[in-house]
Order: structure tokens, then sequence, then C-alpha cells
């Protein structure tokens, strides 16, 4: 029943993004104008950011920061997946990324261009700084990711890193549980 009563709400209304110059999209983007709640009646409510106050401004951007992030983890099987998911987001949020073209779930972008790097290295190869920005450059979209991660020498470096950075976690998990004189009685 309450599925049913979520998909007509669904139904008497879109949310459309209206960009300065009279886009229109699903999405929001740093040129969004305006956000309009377009009410199947024939009503629309219109959003405009310099009419909300700031406070609320600043508790609106930090929900969208932490839906966008948590989203990004919202498939991962494993906690180290829904770490990895997160931080490449934050990369992206960091990097004034919003929104990206076929956008999906994959390797931590950071991570990737440093197996990338470290099997390079490994195969007597430079990186000077030019490479390194065509490396990321490459993996910038998920094509790109996918087909790095298809490599079998880059998949191990990239594997490995992973278990180093799961590594560091599990020893900073195990100094934290030693600083708190934490016991296991009663289990």
């Amino acid at each position: 029943m309450a599925e049913a009563e979520k998909q007509t709400r669904k139904q008497f209304c879109k949310k459309v993004y209206v960009s300065k110059g009279g886009g229109e999209s699903r999405n929001a983007s740093p040129d969004v104008d305006r956000l309009e709640f377009r009410f199947t009646g024939g009503e629309v409510v219109t959003v405009k950011l310099a009419d909300i106050g700031k406070g609320c401004g600043i508790a609106a951007a930090w929900h969208g920061v932490a839906q966008k992030i948590g989203d990004s983890y919202n498939k991962a099987t494993t906690p180290d997946e829904a770490q990895d998911a997160a931080e490449t987001m934050l990369e992206r949020l960091t990097a004034n990324e919003w929104v990206r073209q076929g956008e999906g779930a994959g390797p931590k972008t950071g991570v990737l261009v440093q197996a990338i790097v470290n099997a390079l290295k490994a195969a007597g190869e430079e990186v000077d700084e030019a490479r390194l920005q065509g490396i990321r450059d490459k993996v910038a979209n998920k094509e790109g990711r996918e087909g790095a991660m298809a490599n079998a020498t880059i998949l191990a470096e990239y594997k490995t890193l992973q278990a180093a950075a799961a590594a560091a976690r599990a020893k900073a998990a195990t100094d934290k549980a030693k600083d708190t004189g934490a016991t296991l009685e009663g289990f």
C-alpha cells in the first residue's frame, strides 16, 4: 500500500532544474537559476537560492553533500567498497564535479591513477606531470576506468593498494581498541 501511495505522489509533481539560459534538467548543476516543482494541476512552485535564508541554504548544502556521498555507496557489498565509493565521490566533489556523464559505480579514481603509475614505474617507465595528467584524463570516465581495471597488471596494483589501505585501517582500529581499554567480558 505504501508503495502505491509513493508512486501516486510522484505523479502529482515533476521536479525540474532550470538553467540561467532556460535549459531544463533533472540534475542540479552550477548554472541552475531556479528549481521548479510542476504540479499536474498546472501550478508551479519556484525556488530560487537567493530567496532561501542563509542558514537554511548552508543546511541544504550539507544535506545535498551527505545525500550525494551516501548515494555513491548504495550498491556496495562490503565496507571497503562503500568507503572507496564515498572517497571517490568526495574526490569528485572537491574537484568541482557534481554530475558525470554515464555516472556509475567503479574504482576509486585516485587509487586507480596511483595503481597505473605504480605499474608503469614497475615496468621501468617514467611518469612525469604531463603523463600523470594524461592518465587522469583517461580514467575520468566510466569507460576509461573499466578499461584500466581490465588490465591485469593495473588490477593487481589496484588490489595491492586497496589491501594496504585496509591493513592501515585495521591497524588504526586495533590501536584505537587498545587505547579504549575495552574488555571482552560478557561476550
